[in-house]
């Protein structure tokens, strides 16, 4: 993996080719780009996670494995801290990790609790240090969560959209089953829509004979523009197929999004352009496409048409003074007319093109009427932190063509710029010149078919481009091979996520395709996603006139809090001050942190800010902090730096989910497993509860605070129970109580209960929404909530639930020994989330367990499979109760830095013995 620089030499050469093409005697812009490069490469090193995860369709109550790994494969590596989040359905953070890179990797999970909903989540992971550049960079993995239950009402959802002048339309239809397959008819629905979190339309549906129901919306233009989220909520009204679901709807999206990208960043009159365009559908998908170009008269131009994943080619040369649109029927089949870029009157076209391994030939036209005013440009081409070469490019010919052998490149993503004499980009072009190499790996195992609950014994090997033996560190996970059906081919893995998909801007569909050897148009359709996709680390202009961005967020290389002191009374004004600072593990043996002192005296900086760093632990660590000014005084009030996750950007179209028939297939699977599961937690003593965080101590509160019996709350949150601290009390409900549903964020946080607003009780007392977003969350010890009957004690104005909040002082039991004193603060600080333990069975070791059915879908996890000196490592597991086809799926990366991924295939058959 590439290491981030941060103290480079100038990799710098002047290279001069015969033709038109002459050394300037004054290299002071070239020698400023390459130092300007090398600067923001110092001060700007980037970082690339990967996550290796065990599948991507998971059943509530299953847990998501995952292995990370960093761009570094060092000690030294930028960043030690790691962040993974669960992202669901309607764009908000479910679950977190915060994981300690060792050597650049690490391994977590996220067990999924039945308060989640079904639904399509992503999984993105990303470091401090990431958050300072494009969130488009960070690791995202959609993936798919069902529920394990036969009984429960279903729905799959579709929509057909129409783009008008007047606005979009927007056709949702809603298809209600119980397995397998059977239609509910005459199914009574409420249906709210909710834009950026505020209630909208209301309406009511009823399921035909086949279970279907559809609901015709109609967005204007006005609000197409203006909605950033539209989410309609579908609620079953009958109590004997409950169902309640929320859906992101595809407002302002066309059906087809077709753009076009000259080669170079413009078109320009008079000159032949190369144009990239590509087409895909709301859910951004590649979507197959053919058309022709018009002008304004409406003549036709020429005809075009895509060549892999909605993406194509086509040459032409724009006239001046004309305007073209390209005509393109739609799957509905009406046409749709999109406009090309405009052409400059004055300008030039860069052209790179690589028709062979062994060459890259570039041609450069231009039609500048002035060539003295204009001057000569420079071709410059770099890879991340190197100038590979520079040239000068005289204008006083119109048009300059050369090749250079492909053996002067490094390997991997190649940047053309094309300067003019004062500095400024005029053309830009990615390419792909070498391909970097990538690690052998090869699985194999002792038997190619197996019988229930039989051993198997599996090896590794790994070996270089060259067919040498490497050690190296990688992650193995087995699954049932009906997960991978319809499954997306040349998924992302770790080779494509390290040299495609981490250096450029948004989502690629099929990225290992472009690095399939057998693949004989791979490296042609590699040059179309390069004119079609976006990269942009900086910007030319800002960088070489030295306006670097800042970076507020810093590298992590341990758990680290930050804050400032101020003076409490009078005029707040930071002041310098001493402070004492006290460590206690929450949970964990003080012996799990064993380098962290539990007394330390400190001051802070002369504004009053402090932050504190190199902090290594597991679970939580409670912190007590006093501050006092040099001469004594307690006059002091200590503010923390609150650090949020991202605000992600997930959009979760239900139309782009799995196959239903796949699901389905997986559903009457997990649910076998989950009653083997749940029949495990009740003979072992464990615990499975419906609601969400469940404490071991409830405190009584008195009766003016709460008019019902404790026991009707249908769920009850205490707030000292999270690690994670969120700036609005509301969020704590977020994902953890079913039917609860909270969209906005700060003072626009809001909450329905199964679509409609609840009546929210502070201490006993009523109060709006509004008071409540106002509320502090560290002086609020508890929420309670109730639904249905169980509100109905608080009178008709608690038809949509009721939310009790009670405060810390409200509480009967308040111990005000814990009141902070002048100069102090107490706080719960979270460490590293410590990976749970894949349970691997050993049916050769009698276990009372083992009288229960195995119906694992993933069969084994391994998250640390070291090769030793002869690329060998050996893997034992047995399989399950499951007759099916097996999928191993190993990745990895040598001592080196070279990376590398296979897969493997295996059977059970019921005609082996075990």
């Amino acid at each position: 993996m590439r290491k981030p620089l941060l103290f480079l030499s100038l990799p710098f050469v002047l290279l001069l080719l015969a033709f038109s093409f002459k050394k300037d005697s004054n290299d002071d812009l070239i020698t400023r780009i390459a130092l300007q490069l090398q600067k923001f490469y110092t001060l700007h090193p980037q970082e690339s996670i990967y996550l290796h995860q065990d599948k991507a369709l998971y059943s509530l109550g299953e847990t998501i494995w995952f292995k990370a790994y960093a761009s570094q494969n060092t000690t030294d590596s930028l960043s030690t801290v790691l962040y993974a989040d669960l992202v669901g359905p309607d764009n908000k953070v479910r679950l977190s990790r915060k994981l300690k890179l060792q050597n650049g990797m690490a391994h977590g999970d996220f067990y999924l609790p039945d308060t989640l909903s079904e639904g399509l989540y992503q999984l993105r992971a990303y470091t401090n240090w990431m958050r300072n550049f494009d969130p488009q960079y960070f690791f995202t993995r959609e993936l798919n969560i069902a529920s394990p239950s036969l009984t429960e009402a279903k729905a799959s959802i579709t929509f057909q959209t129409h783009t008008s002048a007047a606005g979009d339309s927007i056709i949702t239809s809603l298809q209600f089953y119980k397995h397998p397959f059977e239609p509910l008819k005459n199914l009574k629905l409420k249906t709210q829509l909710v834009l950026d979190g505020k209630k909208g339309k209301s309406g009511s549906l009823e399921t035909d004979a086949q279970g279907i129901a559809r609901l015709p919306l109609f967005f204007s233009n006005a609000q197409s523009g203006s909605v950033r989220e539209a989410l309609l909520i579908v609620q079953s009204d009958d109590k004997s197929n409950p169902f309640q679901r929320s859906y992101r709807l595809p407002v302002g999206q066309p059906a087809l999004d077709l753009q076009f990208f000259p080669e170079g960043g413009h078109l320009v009159a008079g000159i032949p352009s190369r144009i990239g365009f590509k087409a895909v559908d709301i859910s951004g998908k590649g979507q197959q496409v053919a058309g022709m170009v018009q002008d304004q008269q409406g003549n036709m131009v020429m005809d075009f048409k895509s060549e892999h994943l909605g993406m194509g080619a086509f040459t032409f040369m724009p006239e001046p003074g004309k305007t073209y649109t390209a005509q393109v029927q739609l799957p509905n089949g009406r046409t749709a007319r999109y406009k090309l870029p405009e052409a400059q009157p004055e300008g030039v076209v860069l052209q790179v093109v690589q028709h062979s391994e062994h060459t890259v030939n570039f041609r450069i036209e231009h039609n500048f009427s002035n060539q003295v005013t204009q001057g000569p440009m420079y071709l410059i081409a770099h890879a991340a932190d190197s100038l590979i070469f520079a040239v000068r490019a005289n204008t006083d010919k119109p048009v300059l063509e050369s090749a250079i052998p492909a053996s002067r490149f490094p390997v991997g993503l190649i940047h053309f710029t094309l300067f003019s004499a004062d500095g400024k980009a005029l053309s830009e072009r990615l390419a792909f010149v070498n391909h970097p190499p990538q690690l052998q790996l090869n699985i194999t195992t002792d038997k190619a078919m197996y019988g229930k609950r039989q051993k198997v014994t599996m090896q590794l090997e790994a070996r270089d481009a060259n067919g040498m033996p490497v050690a190296g560190n990688f992650s193995l996970a087995v699954r049932d091979a009906l997960i991978d059906q319809n499954q997306q081919p040349y998924e992302n893995n770790i080779y494509t996520q390290l040299y495609l998909q981490g250096e450029l801007r948004g989502n690629i569909e099929q990225p290992a395709y472009y690095f399939d050897k057998k693949q004989s148009q791979a490296r042609r359709h590699l040059d179309l996603l390069l004119l079609t996709q976006g990269w942009r680390r900086f910007n030319w202009d800002n960088l070489l006139q030295d306006k670097l961005q800042t970076t507020p967020h810093l590298p992590e290389e341990s758990i680290s809090f930050s804050g400032k002191v101020e003076k409490e009374l009078g005029k707040k004004t930071p002041q310098k001050s001493n402070l004492t600072l006290i460590f206690t593990p929450n949970t964990a043996p003080k012996d799990t942190i064993p380098t962290l002192p539990n007394l330390i005296m400190a001051e802070t900086n002369p504004d009053g800010s402090f932050r504190f760093v190199g902090l290594d632990f597991e679970d939580t660590l409670k912190v007590f902090i006093q501050a006092r000014t040099p001469k004594g005084s307690n006059n002091q009030l200590i503010h923390l730096d609150r650090t949020t996750a991202p605000i992600p950007n997930f959009q979760a179209l239900e139309g782009a989910t799995l196959s239903p028939d796949q699901i389905t297939a997986y559903r009457r699977r997990m649910s076998d497993w989950a009653k083997a599961d749940r029949q495990h937690r009740l003979t072992t003593g464990a615990i499975q509860l419906k609601q969400v965080d469940i404490t071991a101590r409830k405190q009584e509160f008195s009766n003016d605070h709460r008019i019902y019996f404790k026991e009707n709350a249908d769920a009850r949150i205490e707030l000292d129970k999270f690690t994670v601290v969120y700036p609005n009390v509301l969020q704590y409900l977020a994902g953890r109580v079913a039917g609860v549903h909270v969209t906005g964020s700060g003072s626009e946080t809001s909450v329905m209960i199964r679509g409609d607003g609840p009546l929210f009780v502070l201490d006993g007392m009523r109060v709006e929404l509004e008071t409540v977003n106002m509320l502090d969350p560290s002086d609020i010890e508890a929420i309670e909530v109730l639904k249905g009957a169980n509100a109905a004690i608080y009178g008709s104005s608690s038809g949509g639930g009721v939310i009790a909040l009670f405060t810390k002082r409200g509480n009967p039991n308040y111990n005000y020994a814990n009141e902070k004193s002048p100069g102090t603060i107490n706080f719960k600080l979270a460490g590293y989330n410590k990976p749970s333990e894949f349970y691997s069975p050993r049916y050769d070791v009698p276990q009372d367990r083992h009288n229960l059915p195995d119906y694992r879908s993933t069969l084994h996890w391994q998250p640390n499979v070291k090769t030793d000196a002869s690329g060998r490592a050996t893997i034992t597991f047995f399989t399950s109760d499951v007759i099916t086809e097996f999928v191993a799926v190993c990745e990895g990366i040598a001592k080196q830095g070279t990376v590398g991924a296979t897969s493997y295939r295996f059977s059970s058959d019921t005609r082996i013995q075990p």
